[in-house]
């Protein structure tokens, strides 16, 4: 397993509320686009034991049941019963158990944060450029507001467990061994609710959709994660909430394409404007810029326009745009038009251009030329 301690549903790229069906077809696309056989390296290894690990729990009723309400804490809990598993609080937790099963303590509740949630959000090249707040919406859960997280109908008590008497635990004597488990009769809570609230039926939470609002960095990409703290799941023991995770997903643009923190585009100019030069109007993120054009040499030819780039996501500088031009022909010429670019011809054939030795490849975007 790789012993995430991500969420298993951002893992999937799922909502909390997915039914099993959608659950198993996502589980092996997955499964088949990260195999060790088609994809053999390492980051797609430990993402295939991700992916293993997120089925193998939300697959079964139980334990999804258990995530859902407790997270990672609530699967760790259930694993420490058949045996240990966790870290320095799980041991010094289980002596303190037993220092309570002989002196009559009653059972500590441990106080734990709510579980991650994640969210997948587009974002336009215009935003990723120069920064935006989007307003989102996601489910969560939060305190039934019938019976305020108390479990139980209004007006009604909850009472202790009478087989443990509120402790959550029983002891049994084998010999000269005293063994303790957990009270079968209240689950190892020490509380027994005879009237449960209708609304929560004895959850203690109910689900919500939440609107949020996620500042933008400038110079974010797609797969990077922002973190919205006290975002996430409530937490059932009373622990502060989990954290929200959002994934940007970039849109493709219509007229730029990023590679890193350049953009690239290209743009067709009139051949007599390649020829005399003259100002330009081009395009850049969120509106149009004015430059002067120097008689081009060869075409296609390429123009770099310092700080119209992507912004450095530490130091804000943003990077360039290269903008490759290309010679517009004209579908449709006027009698003058004709006439003047015969005339042009002409004079260009009593002068033909000098032969010049051929150069060495090179490439603008991607092409040789």
């Amino acid at each position: 397993m790789a012993n995430t301690s991500r969420d298993y549903y951002e893992i999937l790229g799922l909502d909390r509320d997915c039914d099993f069906a959608l659950l198993k077809k996502t589980y092996r696309r997955l499964a088949l686009e990260f195999h060790p056989d088609r994809n053999p390296s390492e980051q797609a290894a430990f993402q295939f034991r991700e992916i293993q690990e997120a089925y193998e729990v939300l697959s079964d009723p139980e334990k999804r049941s258990l995530y859902d309400q407790f997270g990672h804490a609530g699967l760790r809990a259930q694993a420490g019963a058949g045996g240990f598993s966790g870290g320095m609080d799980d041991i010094f937790g289980g002596f303190q158990s037993i220092f309570d099963d002989f002196f009559g303590g009653s059972r500590r509740q441990k106080v734990s944060r709510g579980a991650d949630l994640g969210y997948r959000l587009k974002i336009s090249l215009e935003e990723a450029v120069l920064g935006a707040e989007k307003k989102i919406e996601i489910k969560r859960h939060r305190l039934c507001k019938i019976c305020d997280g108390k479990k139980v109908a209004p007006g009604s008590l909850i009472e202790a467990c009478p087989t443990c008497q509120g402790q959550g635990r029983i002891r049994r004597q084998q010999g000269f061994f005293v063994m303790a488990q957990d009270c079968p009769q209240c689950a190892g809570t020490g509380q027994l609710i005879k009237n449960p609230c209708s609304n929560c039926k004895a959850s203690g939470v109910e689900k919500e959709k939440a609107s949020l609002d996620v500042k933008i960095p400038q110079g974010v990409d797609s797969g990077m994660r922002l973190r919205v703290s006290g975002e996430g799941e409530i937490s059932a023991s009373g622990g502060p909430r989990g954290d929200l995770y959002v994934e940007l997903e970039l849109e493709e643009h219509e007229i730029f394409e990023r590679d890193g923190s350049s953009l690239y585009t290209s743009l067709s100019i009139p051949y007599t404007l390649a020829i005399f030069g003259g100002e330009i109007e081009v395009p850049i993120i969120g509106g149009t810029r004015k430059i002067e054009l120097k008689p081009v040499k060869e075409i296609p030819f390429a123009l770099s326009l310092e700080g119209e780039g992507v912004p450095d996501l530490n130091t804000k500088k943003r990077a360039a745009l290269f903008i490759e031009l290309h010679i517009e022909i004209p579908e449709k010429l006027s009698p003058k038009a004709k006439d003047l670019l015969s005339q042009l011809k002409d004079e260009i054939q009593k002068n033909p251009p000098a032969l010049k030795k051929k150069k060495k490849k090179r490439t603008l975007f991607g092409f040789e030329i």
